[in-house]
């Protein structure tokens, strides 16, 4: 067998897997969880807890991380530019990330 044979075959769809992270993230982790998981251990959370799980930080900009991936990307903070971006994303060919940022 060749070496070009045995070489693994990356089409470079995982990559993108990242940009699912947030809805996971958002509908899986939360700072109760992380805390409560503290206390079963018989742990006093605190500020320095607090500061470890701070789920905020770091400020990911998911656009760029989007774009540095070859995907185009929009940020949105209202439903008109949701709407509006989403109808011009639905005209293009492709995967469009939108960021809402609540």
């Amino acid at each position: 067998m060749t070496p070009a044979a045995r070489a693994p075959l990356f089409d470079g769809r995982p990559s993108y897997a990242i940009l699912s992270a947030p809805r996971q993230v958002a509908a899986a982790i939360k700072r109760e969880i992380l805390q409560g998981e503290l206390k079963s251990v018989g742990a006093q959370t605190g500020p320095a807890s607090n500061e470890l799980f701070d789920l905020r930080r770091p400020d990911l900009q998911w656009t760029k991380l989007a774009e540095g991936m070859g995907v185009e990307a929009a940020r949105v903070d209202n439903m008109a530019r949701f709407a509006d971006t989403f109808r011009a994303a639905c005209s293009k060919r492709g995967p469009f990330l939108i960021e809402y940022v609540i």
